[in-house]
């Protein structure tokens, strides 16, 4: 697989070979919340939060990073929730202990060309698993997999960091290259959904604390291996609390 982007709290996720030329004409982010009254800064609302980012046209392209930023009124208890290592969870989480776990979702990826870069003649789709468990010093594990047609076991770390302006942190992924080739082959990822958003202890892994005119932010920019780049943002209804 020719170099992931999660573009996702997720999030969010492009592949496609280095041999391309361009990214893709289009970068869509949907954001949907469990919960639409927001907290307040002295009492903050579980939230749960899910985000889709899709790349058009599927076809040759190659993502190299990603960034998600997130409205400034969501808080992240990071520290409150255990976490796993990011080996128990490329071995499929079974191992994380009870409080790690955060997340699910599914993508799509779709193959059109044979590992030597020629076209397939048709169009090879593949499902995937997504699921996300609190790594510890504010970071993401998410485990993405697939059997058939292609197998996939491998993880995108994403680090949560602060951001500024309308928002308050951003999650920063890397593509690790592990996934640059799954077997032989070289698919887009064109689909990619990730929720996030559980309780351990009483404690929310996500809280909302404030609405700011009626709605909440989010963007996400898709950085591609030929110095391209790719933006996309989203607004979620809510109310104050």
């Amino acid at each position: 697989m020719k170099k992931y982007a999660v573009a996702a709290l997720a999030a969010s996720l492009v592949v496609g070979p280095a041999v391309a030329i361009a990214g893709p004409t289009e970068l869509t982010l949907k954001t949907r919340t469990k919960a639409t009254k927001a907290g307040t800064k002295a009492k903050p609302a579980a939230q749960v939060l899910t985000t889709t980012i899709l790349a058009s046209p599927a076809g040759n392209y190659a993502a190299a990073s990603a960034v998600v930023s997130l409205d400034k009124n969501f808080k992240f208890n990071t520290s409150k929730f255990r976490s796993c290592s990011e080996a128990d969870v490329k071995a499929g989480g079974s191992d994380c202990p009870i409080g790690s776990k955060v997340g699910t979702g599914t993508a799509q990826a779709v193959v059109t060309r044979r590992p030597d870069g020629s076209d397939l003649g048709t169009t090879i789709a593949s499902n995937l698993t997504l699921n996300a468990w609190n790594g510890g010093n504010n970071r993401l594990y998410i485990l993405v997999q697939a059997t058939n047609p292609l197998k996939i076991q491998e993880v995108i770390v994403g680090r949560l960091q602060n951001a500024t302006g309308k928002f308050g942190k951003k999650l920063n992924a890397e593509i690790p290259p592990e996934l640059e080739t799954v077997s032989g082959f070289r698919p887009t990822l064109t689909k990619f959904t990730l929720k996030v958003g559980a309780t351990y202890k009483g404690v929310p892994y996500i809280q909302t604390t404030g609405c700011n005119g009626g709605k909440w932010n989010f963007a996400s920019t898709v950085n591609y291996t030929d110095g391209d780049s790719k933006s996309a943002t989203s607004r979620t209804n809510c109310t104050a609390g």
